[in-house]
């Protein structure tokens, strides 16, 4: 349950900070905070989980928290013409070629593309973990 909170705090932080700091963050670091950090930030607290069926619980719930922080920090930037802004200083073209950022981060196909990613990390996470555990079980010392 502690862990719920801690990561509530934790997303609500990262909502706020990343929207305020949008315009002067890089593209490697806004996907660093909004692709990878909460992934990883779940599967270190599936790891620290102690009881099985909140682990269980914990597999659906975390990357649920951070679908909530994703879309509340899309709909933020969105609303306030901060990703507009950002999609446009991030866009380069050339003659070769041109790299283009998506105008919108509420678009189904975006949010889905989110959902495989946190939903896939937390369930892999957790059956690496119960496998893991599984084997742990099998080893007896002499």
């Amino acid at each position: 349950m502690i862990f719920i909170l801690l990561l509530s705090l934790f997303y609500i932080c990262l909502t706020v900070a990343s929207s305020q700091l949008l315009l002067s963050l890089s593209v490697p670091v806004l996907l660093l905070l909004t692709y990878l950090l909460p992934p990883i930030v779940n599967s270190i607290c599936m790891g620290l989980q102690k009881d099985k069926s909140w682990k269980a619980w914990s597999a659906g719930i975390f990357p649920t928290m951070s679908m909530i922080f994703y879309a509340a920090f899309a709909y933020i930037t969105s609303s306030s013409g901060q990703w507009a802004q950002f999609a446009q200083l991030h866009t380069v073209s050339d003659d070769v070629m041109s790299v283009e950022l998506a105008g919108e981060l509420l678009v189904p196909s975006q949010m889905l593309f989110v959902a495989v990613l946190y939903y896939g990390t937390a369930i892999a996470t957790y059956f690496i973990q119960q496998a893991g555990r599984k084997k742990e079980k099998g080893v007896t010392y002499a």
